[in-house]
């Protein structure tokens, strides 16, 4: 080649800057040079430069990596990103390699942060597109990392498949055959392929995906797409596991209850044009949100498809609108929505508490929750309240119900036993031991046994039911061991002082001089009551803070009763 000033005229410079051990791999354009020959100006090729003897097969596979590598526009990532342009040309290479196979037999490696085709050699290309080659036809090797990820680009931009559900198909069969060769492909697969489901639209509920497939119910768990309780009840003002009613048994019945009750309330809102979020969430607008992050995947893709909206579950929700994707992710909670939670949980506790005859009542004070701004989302408060009401009834019902469930293999068993029946009964036959109809109607009321199976789901015989929520009866606290006589007899002088005070509806400012007359200070006078309460009766019995103090009206008749007014 030609010099200028000491170096080439193609570039010694930039030739120096690759060749420097210490440069970045990010700074890199190609990680192989090739230049093309100048057939009219032979006298300008070196003789210091090794000419490359290839095959005519290689010599064709070298011509169809330089035209792909002229198809990139750009190099280089910014700031540790994929730029846009340079996803539109991996988009644009991999479009033009879809269908290209090869049968390389070497094996060179390749490892980089942010790969593409264009920072990968001669015999690295080789490499790639052989082992694609082998993954294509089901065999999955090890191989470098690297390679593993420019193949998950090319599935993410729909190379190499017919349509989403393919796409989503071979995503899922890469990571579950190279898992079992790299484990730490699990921590990116994860999120690009609930991506993957979301920008494209895949029919088929999150959740049926997550059952059907071991890796994705290892990366999020026991997931359940109408689990409310798990979403919004860590949101709730009122801590119900702390409750004296909250045991292992009940708490399955309040989940349960819980998400009967909000499903039933999603559905109400959705009539006026609202949802369940509304109440707990400030605005409809969620938070911007990218799929793919740190991943070459090409935006250009979405263009020709519509707005719309994908439920991964009942608190996740991704919707498109304008070209611009968003989440829930993010959202300022409303205070007001702790409050819904927690009066939805104090609803169904006070009804299991009246329904289940426990000793010791609960209520549920809508006036707690800012009604206002309540009915600005709602409209009707009264209704919203009845609809809740009628779902917690709904559901107790149904728990109380009798269910009998025949499998229809034992269909024929019945009816030859009642064949073998009717004609002992037309014979006129006296000595068969036993009433046959009566051994029959015990062989149906008898547990299942093999193989005439038969399953009986055992619940409360006589239920009590009720037309509202309100006709559950109350019964009297009992006088032997009570727990809310325990709780007084414990408290100090000071603390039984403080508790009458606070009864008594002494404002904030007086309690705080009483407890100075004391030497105490206010918070620990008030903490003392709580923590004694909560071993004696499994919950607080007053809210205390800078600015509140407050008996909860749910203990207050207790108390009364226990330390007289």
């Amino acid at each position: 080649m030609p010099e200028r000033d000491g170096k080439t005229e193609y570039g010694g410079a930039f030739l120096s800057q690759m060749k420097s051990r210490a440069r970045s791999l990010y700074e890199q354009v190609f990680a192989e040079i090739y230049i093309e020959e100048n057939e009219e100006h032979p006298e300008q090729s070196s003789e210091s430069q090794p000419v490359l003897k290839r095959s005519p097969e290689e010599e064709e596979k070298h011509r169809i990596f330089l035209e792909m590598r002229h198809l990139c526009s750009c190099v280089g990532q910014s700031g540790g990103f994929y730029t846009p342009q340079q996803s539109a040309s991996f988009y644009e290479q991999a479009k033009f390699m879809e269908t290209f196979e090869d049968d390389y037999e070497g094996e060179a490696p390749f490892s980089m942060y942010f790969p593409d085709y264009q920072m990968m050699n001669f015999q690295q290309l080789r490499t790639y597109f052989t082992w694609r080659t082998d993954v294509r036809r089901g065999v999955v090797r090890k191989t470098s990392f690297s390679y593993v990820f420019l193949y998950i680009y090319e599935l993410i931009n729909h190379i190499g498949v017919k349509d989403d559900r393919e796409g989503l198909e071979k995503l899922l069969y890469i990571w579950e055959e190279y898992e079992k060769l790299e484990k730490k492909l699990n921590r990116y697969m994860a999120g690009w392929v609930k991506d993957y489901y979301i920008v494209n639209g895949i029919e088929e509920p999150f959740v049926n995906l997550v059952k059907e497939h071991a890796v994705l119910q290892e990366a999020f768990g026991a997931f359940e797409e109408d689990d409310y309780f798990s979403a919004y009840g860590p949101l709730s003002a009122y801590k119900f596991e702390k409750s004296i009613f909250y045991t292992e048994k009940t708490g399955a019945f309040i989940r349960e209850c819980f998400n009967r009750v909000v499903k039933v309330l999603e559905k109400w809102l959705a009539e006026r044009n609202r949802c369940f979020d509304d109440l707990l969430y400030y605005g409809h607008r969620g938070s911007t949100w990218y799929p793919f992050p740190k991943a070459l995947y090409y935006a250009g893709l979405e263009k020709n498809r519509g707005d719309r909206v994908v439920r991964i579950s009942c608190s996740e929700i991704y919707w498109r609108e304008n070209g611009r994707w968003f989440s829930t992710k993010n959202r300022v909670k409303r205070e007001n929505g702790r409050l819904i939670i927690g009066y939805l949980f104090r609803r169904i506790e006070q009804f299991f508490r009246r329904a289940e005859k426990f000793p010791y009542k609960l209520q549920a004070d809508p006036k707690k929750i800012h009604l206002s701004e309540l009915g600005g989302i709602v409209g009707d408060c009264g209704a919203f309240f009845a609809c809740i009401d009628a779902a917690i009834l709904e559901f107790y019902k149904e728990s109380k119900r009798i269910r009998l469930e025949i499998h229809s293999e034992n269909l024929e068993r019945i009816r030859e036993s009642a064949l073998m029946t009717q004609e002992k009964l037309l014979a006129g036959v006296e000595d068969t031991p036993g009433d046959p109809i009566e051994s029959l109607t015990s062989e149906l009321r008898a547990p299942a046994q093999e193989p005439f199976r038969l399953t009986v789901v055992e619940q409360d015989t006589k239920p009590e039911t009720f037309s509202s929520v309100e006709e559950a009866k109350e019964p009297s606290c009992g006088k032997e061991e009570d727990p809310w006589k325990q709780f007084v007899d414990s408290l100090s002088a000071e603390e039984r002082k403080f508790l009458r005070l606070a009864l008594k509806g002494e404002p904030l400012a007086g309690l705080q001089q009483y407890a100075r007359s004391c030497s105490l200070m206010p918070e620990v006078l008030a903490d003392g009551l709580n923590e004694k309460a909560l071993e004696a009766v499994e919950d607080t019995v007053m809210e205390f803070s800078d600015d509140t103090a407050e008996i909860y009206e749910d203990y207050r008749e207790e108390l009364e009763r226990v330390i007289g007014k």
